[in-house]
């Protein structure tokens, strides 16, 4: 394809679009509700001001509040109430056709020398407890970000320390920790893999299930998180559904290259505050094809997912219920192609690959008194990956590979308890409890060319977790403690970790920070369930491995010098240890898997492997409050580990450097400006990644890929360049508002190296490749 066709459908389609320009002024709602952050209750009497007009607001006695006839375009509310910090939102964009929506969260103010505001231009975490190396994401802001698909995966992947796998895969790699150390959370209840695409023990895939038009604010933590969180080392993302619109109905529908989405909120039924969001996609990405677009696929993956939540509110709480689902499926036939393109001379290699997921889930949150709040949550799940790989041989029968069979559910029951007591003091505390089942089959082809049964296992397990967090808050001082436990009960593990950070803010603009904590977590379950062959009969080696852990120091510093400008420095040390690592292949550790869809588990693993990461990251912040914005983030960073032979490595995550810059500009148009052109990029710099390099001596002396394990880790691949770029166009009708989107992720066409591989055929190291250029083009209407 050439690019000036693409970039002249872009401009033509930009420049035929009607420009909804009207001369009466379009007015549209705003809403919400206002509770207390440590327990959720509802603040009544909360005066809600929206700057530079005469809207203002007080909520009632269900903390709600609302707004019906405001001018559209960017808003500042400010939220003040008696005993509690005051909030001010900056950068809060308001449609035609669609109500935007605030659920805000105050902190509890013990008496103070001062008044003290909270900005959201600082990004704060909605967790009143996690107090470093915590941010809130929004996704309404991370919307105008060229590069991220709407993916909430991608958009984290923008946050100082966080690393990209790529460009097919969404994997979240934190600080040089494996993706498979993150802990994905929705709606307070700890979830599978929530992703298209996704394998057996890793956290990531090709695009995120989760739908970024029913995410709410949600927290990112990147390292000493606080104890309500548990059985991950690396980081969590606790995500956050929205509630639908109480007042009215609205619609939305997209439309793309790469597929349809339709979208529907509201409450039940008229003077009803029982409501509803749901959201469903298609993807299918022919049409990107059909432009010429090289996708670097032999095959093209077509998914579709479904987002929904029910919300009940009632004077003394509420409940919700709430599900995801996404079912993926993709065929990557080589037989098709031409035989000079085969990996071998006489045979090719067909894959046919299913993923599918689901999650639903009820929470129940009860109001006891002014001070005392409760949520019950119960959420079941369940994940199934089916891969079957075939040899074509030309005019003989198809033969089997490989099949691979991995079906996962579990259900986790969950009750919280939050106390608020007098002299800005408040405790958490809280139960939970697991219960997982497990098949896991695979069939494959050996040397002798039969075939060996490596996993043939079902079977169930447990796992219990408890913490406990205090939170003490005096003028300029917040102390949070906690104490985090859980129990396996696949082999009868435990273990019991203290957490503690402190925060000092300095001044209204400055902020010091001081994170510990100590976190371990379980192994993914095929580690413990793949079968072993021996003389003797079959084994599960591995199945007594106790948890990785980790140990967390982290110091940090923001300066707000503006409401909606922040600069954040933090420096990090992680100490790794118990990790599983195998006698027998000394350059193997378990800091490694997750980098791809494939997994290697030795047998006889021992917890005996150790390693580090250390780093400084710093993060500059301006939101979108006046006509542009700037996130730039860099890190510099080592990560290290030390497998059976106790040799010092560098991890396949440890890039050293990591850079983001991304940077967009608005430009208002029709006659009374309420339409909105914008031009956003992003540029991304990163290290290249260690690898394995191919022995190609002994490759070409046994006709087969053999890896040159004495050099593990020690060579990189080229740096990671690519620029993004977006434009889009925002135009407002009295009803309902119009977005057309078209953009290009990575323009340039840069050539980024997945891995180096062996040429039978040819006898010589193959090269494989990213995918290359992404046109992105659509259309969204919200009324």
């Amino acid at each position: 394809m050439k690019k000036n066709v693409l970039l002249k459908t872009i401009i033509l389609l930009l420049t035929s679009f009607p420009n909804g320009s009207y001369a009466q002024e379009t007015i549209s709602s705003i809403g919400g509700t206002v509770t207390e952050k440590v327990t959720g209750q509802k603040i009544p009497g909360a005066a809600v001001t929206i700057h530079g007009t005469q809207h203002i607001a007080i909520t009632d006695s269900l903390g709600k509040f609302h707004f019906s006839k405001v001018k559209i375009g960017k808003h500042v509310l400010e939220i003040k109430a008696l005993g509690y910090r005051s909030l001010i939102l900056t950068d809060q964009v308001l449609t035609a056709g669609k109500t935007l929506e605030l659920n805000l969260g105050l902190d509890f103010q013990a008496v103070m020398m001062k008044e003290f505001v909270v900005n959201s231009g600082r990004s704060a975490a909605v967790n009143s407890s996690a107090l470093v190396s915590a941010r809130g994401v929004n996704m309404e802001q991370a919307n105008r970000y060229a590069g991220n698909f709407g993916d909430i995966s991608r958009q984290v992947a923008n946050f100082a320390g966080v690393n990209a796998q790529g460009d097919i895969r969404n994997d979240i790699v934190v600080r040089g920790n494996s993706p498979n150390n993150l802990l994905w959370r929705l709606e307070g209840i700890d979830i599978p893999n929530p992703n298209h695409f996704s394998f057996a023990g890793t956290t990531g895939g090709y695009f995120s299930v989760l739908n970024n038009n029913m995410l709410a604010t949600s927290d990112f933590m990147t390292g000493a998180f606080p104890s309500e969180y548990g059985n991950k080392n690396g980081a969590v993302l606790d995500v956050r559904l929205k509630k639908g619109n109480d007042q009215k109905r609205e619609y939305t529908f997209q439309a793309g290259l790469n597929g349809l989405e339709l979208g529907a909120e509201g409450p039940f039924a008229s003077n009803n505050k029982n409501t509803f969001i749901a959201h469903y996609r298609h993807f299918d990405l022919s049409g990107i094809k059909k432009l010429g677009v090289d996708l670097n696929m032999s095959g093209l993956p077509s998914f579709q997912d479904l987002n929904f939540k029910v919300h009940l509110p009632n004077p003394k709480g509420s409940t919700s219920i709430f599900g995801i689902g996404g079912l993926s499926s993709i065929s990557l036939l080589e037989s098709q192609s031409d035989a000079s393109d085969w990996s071998f001379s006489d045979k090719a290699e067909d894959l046919h690959f299913k993923s599918n997921m689901g999650i639903i889930g009820v929470a129940n949150t009860y109001l006891w008194n002014p001070t005392t709040t409760t949520k019950v949550a119960f959420a079941a799940s369940g994940n199934e990956i089916n891969a079957i790989r075939t040899f074509v041989i030309p005019d003989e029968p198809s033969k089997l590979k490989e099949d691979l069979q991995l079906t996962t559910s579990q259900a986790q029951l969950k009750l919280d308890l939050n106390k608020r007591f007098t002299g800005g003091q408040s405790m958490k505390t809280g139960l939970s409890f697991t219960g997982i089942f497990y098949k896991h089959y695979q069939k494959e082809v050996n040397e002798h060319d039969t075939y060996d049964v490596n996993m043939n296992t079902n079977g169930n397990t447990g796992l219990a977790q408890g913490y406990i967090s205090y939170r003490h808050q005096y003028d300029q001082i917040t102390v949070n403690t906690g104490l985090y436990g859980q129990y396996l009960t696949l082999n009868n593990t435990y273990s019991i970790e203290p957490r503690m950070s402190i925060s000092y803010q300095m001044a209204d603009k400055q902020t010091l920070a001081f994170g510990f904590g100590m976190h371990s977590q379980s192994q993914s379950l095929i580690f413990y369930t793949r079968n072993y062959q021996y003389d003797d009969g079959v084994r599960q080696t591995n199945m007594n491995l106790k948890f990785s852990r980790s140990a967390h120091w982290v110091l940090s510093h923001e300066y707000a010098f503006q409401p909606d400008a922040r600069l954040k420095t933090e420096v990090y040390y992680q100490a790794l240890s118990r990790i599983p690592v195998s006698d027998a292949r000394g350059y193997y550790s378990a800091v490694n898997e997750g980098h791809d869809y494939s997994f290697e588990i030795p047998e006889n693993l021992k917890n005996k492997g150790t390693g580090s990461n250390y780093g400084f990251e710093l993060s500059f912040e301006k939101t979108i409050a006046g006509n542009f914005y700037v996130l730039g983030t860099g890190s510099i960073f080592n990560s290290t580990f030390k497998g059976g032979d106790n040799v010092s490595r560098n991890t396949i995550f440890n890039n050293n450097y990591l850079a983001n810059l991304l940077t967009g500009y608005e430009f208002s148009t029709g006659c009374r400006k309420q339409n909105k052109l914008s031009f956003d990029v992003k540029a991304s710099f990163s290290g290249g990644r260690p690898y394995i390099p191919v022995d190609l001596n002994k490759s070409i002396e046994q006709n087969a890929e053999v890896l040159d394990y004495q050099q593990a880790y020690r060579k990189r691949l080229p740096a990671y360049n690519r620029i993004d770029l977006k434009v889009s166009w925002l135009f407002n009708r009295l009803s309902s508002n119009h977005l057309l989107y078209a953009g290009i992720n990575n323009i340039l066409d840069s050539k980024h190296i997945m891995k180096y591989g062996f040429n039978a055929e040819q006898s010589k190291t193959n090269t494989e490749y990213m995918q290359g250029l992404f046109p992105i083009l659509g259309y969204r209407i919200q009324f």
